[in-house]
């Protein structure tokens, strides 16, 4: 049940936005569909030894280009050396699909068609997107002076939309003394990376730091954290009560704004930030933001190819937006009187995967996995729960379920800020979905079942965490944070 209050002047702001900005974002509707008319999705049903897995690698290497001045030919999602447990799937322009059928056939590599034009389910997911989007502004503006609160947006809103939102948390009814606004910084091309505290001044709380939207092509990330803020800031049942008065939050729902506007306007599959490149007589546009952190850097799963999606960038903290990211959660995670940033949580990508560290570690667990591991189990139990979603999701570290990602910001938080409960969390659908066979594009009615999940998720991991704050606790007044050899004596003590 909702806190009653207000629509205030800032909802009317959200309406404007979205009037003035109608006709712009059909256009950038059509441009999103045109990109892609006639790509098909293949599913590749087993790679046999090396020499297929390099047969696919000399595709990529001839035609996965992410150069904005060409057209994108071949889109190859997972890695195939890495991505031992997950089907690859490879989405293929019309003109190109012909030679790479031929080249899959010729190497002995099984596929099958999963769909043969995806730009009609882009088309159909962004149609629906556009009613939900004009249904919520309508109600916005027919409620009644003092309804309850609107509910959690249906649509996968612009960045504009989403600032406007936070904001209007900041200035409405009774989350006006809950709810303040943060920036990270500017972007690359200027946008205000926006966040919001929950208890902002309470500093005798411990502090939980979300993030999301680091890989920009998955709009179902921002999204969902966008409703679990709306919960823990607007609903009155037990649970949303209990996580808003015992914390102090800190949520950033989109850390890449750039690369985010850019998957709505030009490139639906988009996955870095927008800074330039050159090389030679290329430019090239953007790093990925969760491999240029100073941990684990460079290596299996990176390039220096500033053309690739899998470019690291230049060198660690090379992307405006990871320094403003590590300011941020610097800043948060000595706040107030003492370290106070006690949980750290990040929104990732599609797969359902609970994450804990270490995502660049091959076959390494950080001294507290048991008490990590604890915690996620009792959360995959909490995330069957939903209805609506039927595939169950997995609990480990990146290399054991995945693969390695090296230079990442899971990494960078435990092992730089000491924080001791971190996870990233990699949203529905799993990445063998046959519903989704493209994890990317989720049609926007699974916002809320998702991010119903996603909350069951957050809320059992707290709860877990509180469970064990004395280890905290310990570590701080025995001031062992990085001496691995006391922080054991001290769990054989606990």
């Amino acid at each position: 049940m909702g806190r009653n209050r207000p629509l205030g002047a800032l909802l009317v702001l959200l309406t404007l936005i979205s009037r003035f900005s109608k006709c712009d974002r059909l256009q950038d509707n059509q441009q999103l569909v045109a990109r892609y008319k006639g790509f098909s999705l293949l599913r590749l049903l087993k790679l046999s030894g090396m020499n297929q897995i390099e047969s696919i690698l000399s595709l990529r290497e001839k035609h996965e280009d992410n150069d904005d001045d060409n057209e994108r030919k071949l889109i190859i999602f997972n890695d195939i050396i890495l991505s031992r447990r997950l089907s690859v799937r490879l989405l293929t322009s019309p003109d190109l699909r012909p030679l790479v059928e031929r080249h899959l056939t010729n190497d002995g590599i099984e596929y099958e068609v999963v769909v043969e034009d995806i730009s009609l389910t882009l088309r159909s997911d962004l149609e629906l997107n556009s009613l939900q989007h004009s249904k919520f502004y309508w109600n916005l503006e027919n409620n009644e002076p003092t309804p309850p609160p609107p509910p959690p947006p249906h649509h996968y809103m612009r960045y504009d939309e989403i600032v406007a939102l936070l904001t209007n948390w900041t200035k409405t009814g009774d989350s006006r003394d809950l709810v303040s606004l943060f920036s990270l910084g500017e972007t690359f091309e200027g946008r205000d990376t926006k966040g919001i505290t929950i208890n902002g001044n309470r500093t005798d709380l411990p502090g939980i730091w979300i993030d999301s939207g680091i890989d920009p092509s998955n709009w179902l990330s921002p999204a969902t954290a966008l409703y679990v803020a709306h919960k823990i800031i607007n609903f009155d049942d037990e649970s949303s009560k209990k996580l808003r008065s015992r914390f102090r939050w800190f949520i950033v729902p989109v850390v890449n704004p750039d690369g985010y506007e850019h998957s709505f306007v030009a490139d639906r599959f988009w996955r870095k930030t927008r800074r330039s490149f050159t090389e030679g007589n290329r430019t090239c546009f953007g790093a990925d933001l969760n491999k240029n952190f100073d941990v684990h850097w460079a290596g299996a799963g990176t390039t220096d190819d500033p053309c690739s999606s899998r470019f690291r960038g230049p060198e660690p903290f090379s992307e405006m937006e990871a320094v403003n990211l590590r300011k941020g959660l610097e800043e948060k995670r000595i706040a107030g009187n003492g370290e106070s940033l006690f949980a750290y949580l990040s929104i990732q990508s599609h797969g359902q995967f609970i994450f804990c560290p270490f995502a660049g570690k091959d076959m390494i667990k950080p001294k507290d996995y048991d008490y990590l591991f604890s915690a996620g189990k009792a959360a995959l139990e909490a995330s069957k729960t939903v209805e609506e979603i039927k595939e169950e999701f997995r609990f480990g570290t990146p290399p054991d379920l995945r693969y390695p990602i090296r230079g990442s910001v899971l990494d960078w938080v435990k092992e730089t800020l000491k924080v001791n409960w971190t996870y990233a969390i990699d949203v529905f659908p799993t990445s063998d979905s046959v519903q989704f066979p493209l994890g990317h594009m989720i049609s926007p009615a699974m916002i809320h079942p998702s991010g119903e999940q996603t909350y069951r998720i957050v809320e059992t991991l707290i709860e877990n965490m509180r469970s064990d704050f004395e280890i905290d606790l310990l570590f701080l007044y025995h001031g062992i944070r990085g001496n691995e050899t006391k922080a054991d004596a001290v769990r054989e003590e606990l």
